[in-house]
């Protein structure tokens, strides 16, 4: 039982600075830094082509920063060219991270002007159209013309916390039928509606709420379940384990599997990306992809 994706969100140039702390203030000194390929939908692109899924990505990217990315991404499978390229640089996001928590620093680049609206493909036939970070206007605007003829998913990760404000976070949620978010992002949703925290999911379609080594909390059809975390062999970074999460989801999904099912196999992706990272994934070690 396939299912055919719209995926949108940014693919990044990720500059991951390591430190032994997140500092409050002042300064910490960076252990490492590398440059790596990522965003939220390229971190996506790259572990749901490793487990062979097909879907359409879309964003918008520099030919001058993303050229050897986007040879990287067509290597692994991953059709590009709904890609809206741009001589402008970027989208580059620097993160710092202390292996388990980051603070990312977003230079958005041409996503800051993409016209996501006019490059959607409007007369395909998607199941699911997954709207992660990037420009809620354009997004609100595909959102409206496909409700109705096929599943939403709001999912707008960090950006909740400053590109978002009350009025266009409830028209998604009126127009979505799944709402994907960590902790913090569903506090920053409940503080934009006015709702207390307790009471957020009731208030939202159905509802996935990651947290880390605390597990999934999810509400389906007004049914709330928690399931069990899925701890990593070790841990090496966290960086891209939400994306990594979401390709498990939908690879569940596409094979037929249910909501909790597929949220479990999300979990065991995430763990193994935790444990190596998105461009070393290797789904020939994750058991629940085998039952």
């Amino acid at each position: 039982m396939s299912i055919r994706l719209a995926y949108l969100g940014h693919v990044n140039i990720d500059r991951i600075l390591t430190v032994k702390r997140l500092p409050e203030t002042g300064s910490e000194e960076v252990i490492s830094t590398r440059e790596v390929n990522g965003g939220t939908a390229g971190n996506f692109a790259i572990v749901a082509a490793r487990l062979g899924m097909k879907f359409d990505l879309y964003s918008a990217v520099s030919n001058k920063s993303h050229h050897s990315y986007i040879q990287y991404l067509e290597g692994l499978g991953v059709d590009c060219g709904l890609l809206e390229r741009s001589d402008r640089y970027g989208p580059v996001c620097t993160i710092v991270s202390d292996g388990a928590e980051q603070i990312a620093f977003m230079d958005q680049g041409p996503m800051s002007e993409w016209n996501a609206s006019s490059s959607f493909k409007l007369d395909r036939s998607y199941d699911w159209v997954h709207f992660s970070t990037g420009p809620p206007g354009e997004y609100l605007r595909i959102a409206e013309a496909v409700k109705g003829r096929t599943r939403i998913t709001f999912d707008p990760g960090q950006e909740i916390n400053y590109r978002y404000d009350k009025g266009t976070v409830k028209k998604f949620i009126d127009l979505s039928d799944l709402v994907i978010c960590n902790s913090s992002e569903l506090d920053r949703i409940a503080g934009l509606l006015g709702i207390r925290r307790k009471d957020v999911l009731e208030h939202l379609p159905d509802t996935i709420v990651t947290m880390g080594s605390e597990g999934v909390e999810f509400s389906i059809s007004g049914k709330m379940e928690h399931l069990d975390p899925v701890t990593p062999e070790r841990v090496v970074d966290t960086v891209g384990a939400g994306d990594a999460f979401r390709a498990g989801f939908y690879f569940g999904l596409n094979t037929g599997k249910n909501i909790a099912q597929s949220i479990r196999i999300g979990q065991s992706v995430a763990s193994s990306v935790i444990a190596s990272s998105p461009s070393t994934f290797n789904p020939d070690r994750i058991a629940d992809l085998k039952r």
